[in-house]
């Protein structure tokens, strides 16, 4: 097959922001991420590591990470899956005086559906005084999201594709 018809057909993994959600107790967060298949194939063994990390300012350049492992999982074109971050962070972190930033990072490695393995590399950054104080102090447990996905900005390190 051409070059260019296998780029225009193979699978393409975008990796979006999905905000920051606080666990059963709201003690503890974890950083959340979307993987959607923008390609026309299916995305194949995809593995994917979310990091999350705190930094006192901008000055972040995230680790590339190996492909350590590949999972026999499959993302169909127009399909996306969800990945929360290995680390958490507590919600403690988050109050008006706080100077730092937060970090969801990572990569997802993958299949393109001809054969070659591709990453799409990914660093969000999030300000932790846009924490919803609001829900630490709800009782239906319903909705967890603590900071919001429109309040995350793509970092200007960490983020590429093969």
């Amino acid at each position: 097959m051409h070059l260019s018809t296998q780029q225009e057909l193979r699978a393409y993994l975008s990796v979006e922001p999905l905000g920051l959600a606080a666990l059963d107790n709201f003690v503890e967060t974890l950083g959340h991420v979307a993987v959607r298949n923008v390609g026309k194939l299916p995305a194949k063994d995809v593995s994917v590591t979310v990091k999350l990390t705190t930094v006192p300012g901008k000055n972040f350049s995230p680790p590339f990470i190996e492909d350590k492992k590949k999972i026999n999982r499959a993302i169909q074109p127009g399909s996306s899956i969800r990945q929360g971050s290995v680390e958490r962070l507590p919600t403690e972190y988050m109050h008006p005086d706080q100077r730092g930033y937060i970090y969801i990072y990572g990569i997802a490695h993958y299949g393109d559906g001809f054969g070659e393995r591709r990453y799409t590399q990914f660093c969000h950054r999030y300000d932790p005084t846009s924490y919803d104080h609001r829900w630490a102090r709800r009782d239906d447990n319903e909705d967890r999201m603590i900071i919001r996905p429109e309040k995350a900005r793509y970092h200007t390190d960490g983020n590429g594709a093969t």
